[in-house]
Formats: structure tokens, sequence, C-alpha cells
């Protein structure tokens, strides 16, 4: 059995980035492609279709145009103080170089309680560029930018995401299983990805 974690198996490169499509499959691949983002925005759908793994992947374009990007885990995991001063250390830092601009991935910010939204505030007041995801975008107080919504992923979808880890980590599992598998994933990949670890070994 191999223990699979869906954000250790995200894809690198775009073609490998399975589902969405019309103007949310555009603007990502814009922006992996040119690795220009001129306003920020909020990436959100249902859980499992993409939303960090597409902010990821657009960070990581930036940095290649000489942007440095921050991934902030804004869930209830963490202490939202926490969370809030951390967004501030690096806006903080960011502003004593006038030369330098950040991308700050913030990460299931309609989990952080509204009492501290004003920290995501700062962040899309500053210079810096922000991606946010979210679940649940009308539970934010904060008016983040463009909004790209992401919908569930077909069967098909999920299937390619898993034929993909299943090539790629040489796991062995049989085409068949990977269907099985598909079929119940009911629009998301972050379970099926899982099971297909238990088939292993």
């Amino acid at each position: 059995m191999t223990e699979l974690k869906p954000e250790k198996v995200r894809p690198e490169k775009l073609e490998n980035f399975h589902g969405q499509d019309g103007k949310t499959r555009r603007i990502i691949g814009r922006v992996v492609e040119t690795g220009e983002l001129n306003a920020d925005l909020l990436l959100h759908g249902p859980k499992g279709t993409g939303k960090t793994t597409a902010a990821e992947m657009m960070a990581k374009a930036l940095v290649e145009h000489e942007m440095h990007w921050d991934r902030i885990d804004c869930s209830k995991r963490n202490s939202p103080k926490a969370i809030v001063n951390t967004i501030n250390n690096i806006l903080e830092t960011a502003s004593m170089d006038t030369d330098e601009q950040r991308v700050l991935v913030l990460d299931q910010v309609d989990q952080l309680r509204s009492d501290f939204h004003e920290g995501i505030q700062q962040a899309v007041d500053s210079r810096q560029r922000v991606i946010a995801t979210a679940k649940n975008p009308d539970s934010l107080e904060v008016s983040i930018g463009a909004e790209l919504e992401f919908e569930l992923l077909s069967q098909e979808e999920v299937k390619k995401i898993l034929q993909d880890i299943n090539q790629h980590r040489k796991l062995g599992i049989t085409s068949e299983k990977i269907q099985d598998i598909a079929e119940m994933s009911d629009g998301e990949a972050r379970r099926p990805i899982q099971e297909l670890g238990l088939e292993t070994g």
C-alpha cells in the first residue's frame, strides 16, 4: 500500500492539468504560458477540482519571471492570528524592496474567520499579487479580484488524473481498477487519488 497525498502528486505542467474549460482554462493557460498576471484572482468551487493546483502552477510560472511566491494555508488547521501575522511579515519584507513583487497564494481563504479578513484586505490593497482559493466565496467579506469558477470533474477527467499518477509513480495499477475508482469519484479528485494508493502493494 502506498500513501498518496493529493498535495504531493500535483502536476507540474499545464498539459497534465485535467478539468476546467472555457474562461477558467484560458486564463490559467495564459498566466502559465506568459508568466504575466495583471490582476488578483479568486479561484472558487468544490473541493478536489484543482484550485490549489492551478494557483501553485500559476505562481511558479510567475517565479520564472523574477517574482517570488509564498503559499499560506488559511484553513482551520492554523491559528487565524498566525495566518495574518505571516501575511503581514511577507508584506513588510516585500515593502523594503521596491523592485520586488511577490505572489501570495492564500489557500482555503474562506476558512479564515471573518474578524481576521483585514489581513486579506491588506494583501489585496498592497502592490503584491494575490491568488486565493475558496470553496465558498460568499463567506468572504473582502473582494479579492477576478473570479474563476471551478466545476466538478467528469469521470474521464478524474481517470486521466489517476492515469498520470499511475504512470509517473510506476504504481502498476490496472486500467480496469482506475476506471472503477474514477466511476466513484463524485466529481472530485482527492479521494480517488487516496484510493489509488490503497490499491498498491
